[in-house]
């Protein structure tokens, strides 16, 4: 999989449920647990990134 940088594209589709982001910027990420995610247990490597938006959720960096 190749994250790919925010660009205009992703920019128009911030909306919580196509691109995550504020002030009309979108964020990329290896993992994005939204709202909607809650007592999740996520593993991921110390590069990767994790947008985490749910309650609960444990991010673990191996």
């Amino acid at each position: 999989m190749v994250i790919k940088e925010p660009d205009e594209y992703s920019d128009s589709h911030v909306d919580g449920r196509i691109f995550t982001g504020s002030d009309d910027k979108s964020t990329t990420a290896y993992v994005w647990l939204n709202n909607h995610t809650k007592g999740n247990a996520i593993k991921v490597r110390p590069n990767e990134s994790v947008i985490d938006e749910g309650i609960e959720n444990k991010i673990i960096q191996s």
